[in-house]
């Protein structure tokens, strides 16, 4: 473990790995801005910190004798507020926020102030585009059923944009996804304009893979020059084109990540029934939290459950979506809510039901595809 001992001021880092140490080692090669950087985790006992990383019991006993210079946090995706509503209880130490890009690139180190006036937001997902050209059986988002192309509008994304800067700080991560985002001419006008509001925010486009190598040059260039990550959700047409996919991205020099996938799973039953505070916790998708048409979810279901709705008949109603623009609601607010199960949970399953991915467009899909079966 870190020894603390000695009157030294350090500049305490976040340890995430690699991350961290890129982030230390252009704090030490910067100005005399911060003092000497120090590794720590959000572990109480000194006994279980790793080697070379301060404990943060040992971390606020420094900052209580006025020696911690200040606390940086480097990109910590959809896990965001887990660190930072801790580091809160750093009273008097400066905090500050290192985003991905700003800690990989070659560009001068620039850190965001993190207020402790409005909290942050861990993820925020949106549709640039809600239907699809893989239509897969059961989309999660159900794009294989919308029956024609859609597009959100540039400025009202704009305007969510600026309501969601006035209720929190800043956001952990942002999925520009679908259907497929690919789709959308404007797409890059949809980053540069979220770049625009949340500078220090992971951005990804999450994409099928489909269209990649037939990107403009315009969007290629915007993906680069903001650090956007290319999300690829690689199903099985598309698996023989792996080794082309990875080529062409590592060419165009721009960040990607890459999931095979080769099964979905079901677990909405249409007719309720189940524990929605145990659907809750056992779901992986509950802080995946959608934003659409100025609301905002812990998940996409409730956007899914409109779409099922209209299909297939059904009149399930919930209180799943909380709206961004209420004048009396606060980002802490928000995120409590957004921490709770909601009346639509009790339409999910604890349990996932796996099938083996299939195509299925609007034309052949059926009901079943999405039914939690016995």
């Amino acid at each position: 473990m870190l020894k603390t001992t000695g009157d030294e001021m350090i500049t305490a880092v976040y340890d995430k790995g690699t991350l961290s140490e890129i982030l230390k080692k252009k704090l030490e090669e910067s100005s005399d801005s911060f003092a000497p950087p120090v590794l720590f985790n959000i572990t109480e006992n000194d006994d279980l910190s790793l080697e070379n990383v301060m404990s943060f019991t040992a971390l606020k006993e420094k900052a209580v004798q006025g020696k911690v210079n200040a606390v940086i946090i480097p990109d910590m995706d959809k896990k965001v507020r887990l660190v930072i509503e801790r580091i809160y209880e750093l009273e008097s130490v400066p905090l500050y926020y290192a985003s991905l890009n700003q800690v990989v690139s070659n560009k001068e180190l620039e850190l965001k102030n993190i207020s402790r006036d409005k909290p942050w937001l861990d993820v925020m997902e949106y549709h640039v585009a809600d239907h699809c050209n893989m239509n897969c059986k059961g989309c999660g988002h159900c794009a294989n059923i919308i029956p024609d192309a859609e597009f959100p509008d540039l400025n009202n994304y704009k305007n969510e944009l600026i309501r969601l800067k006035e209720l929190f700080d800043g956001i952990g991560l942002i999925r520009l996804l679908g259907g497929e985002p690919l789709l959308n001419e404007e797409l890059k006008e949809f980053i540069t304009l979220t770049r625009q509001y949340f500078p220090f925010s992971n951005l990804h486009v999450v994409t099928n893979g489909i269209l990649l190598t037939e990107m403009p040059d315009r969007l290629v260039q915007v993906l680069h020059d903001e650090c956007v990550t290319v999300d690829i959700s690689l199903y099985p047409p598309m698996h023989e084109q792996e080794n082309r996919i990875r080529t062409y991205l590592k060419d165009k020099e721009l960040l990607f990540m890459i999931e095979k996938i080769d099964t979905f799973f079901r677990r909405f039953t249409p007719f309720g029934g189940n524990d929605a505070a145990k659907s809750f916790a056992h779901c992986e998708s509950s802080r995946n939290h959608l934003m659409n048409k100025g609301r905002i979810a812990s998940c996409a279901m409730p956007y899914s459950i409109e779409i099922l709705n209209r299909k297939y008949g059904y009149s399930i109603e919930h209180n799943a979506w909380i709206d961004l623009f209420d004048s009396s609601i606060s980002g802490w607010e928000i995120n409590k809510r957004l921490d709770l199960e909601s009346s639509l949970c009790t339409y999910c399953r604890e349990e996932l039901q796996l099938y083996k991915w299939e195509q299925k467009d609007a034309q052949n899909a059926c009901e079943s595809d999405w039914i939690f079966t016995e």
